[in-house]
């Protein structure tokens, strides 16, 4: 009967997750970072450069002319779309934070996972998807991320075993009778 009741429980794959978590370590450096495409400077400079062959113009016009465009070229007006208008732009250092953070919420996960410490793994993936939600930009892969956060956080870590006392006193009481028959 007991052991129908062990065979019962559901057993959660704590070192499959973990492996999960692992992987999705390893898949931090993959996203990009939200208001942050390299991209952007590299357009803003080629429309410099456009707009510096439109017209050419002589004498003095032609040098007020090149001078507008440097000036140009010193500010960059970057537009941002709603996803990244909460974001301030971070230094090359910063980013590097940004992310070695995202791994170091989701290594908390893990170990949390592995000591059975069901609270701190919560907390860990809520704060991991918390940071992929603020910081990163919505992709696919941000989102494959943060579904996979989201079906870690449905396991169960606290599984409640039945009891299993009444076996283990039989056997000790069968136990014990063998002993005093043998003397």
């Amino acid at each position: 009967d007991e052991i129908s009741q062990l065979q019962s429980v559901q057993v959660t794959d704590i070192a499959g997750a973990a492996l999960t978590l692992a992987s999705l370590q390893t898949r931090v450096d993959e996203l990009s970072l939200a208001g942050h495409q390299e991209d952007i400077i590299e357009l803003a400079n080629n429309e410099a450069e456009t707009r510096h062959e439109e017209r050419p113009q002589e004498g003095w016009r032609a040098g007020l002319d090149t001078a507008w465009q440097a000036v140009k070229e010193l500010v960059v007006i970057r537009e941002r779309g709603d996803n990244g208008a909460g974001n301030p732009l971070l230094t090359p250092d910063q980013r590097a934070l940004v992310y070695q953070n995202l791994r170091l919420k989701l290594e908390s996960a893990r170990l949390s996972l592995v000591q059975g410490d069901a609270a701190t793994f919560k907390q860990s993936l809520d704060i991991a998807r918390d940071w992929l939600l603020e910081y990163f930009d919505d992709d696919t892969k941000r989102n494959a991320l943060k579904d996979t956060l989201d079906k870690l956080g449905q396991i169960e870590l606290n599984t409640e075993l039945p009891d299993i006392s009444a076996s283990l006193d039989a056997l000790r009481a069968w136990q014990h009778h063998q002993r005093s028959q043998a003397q």
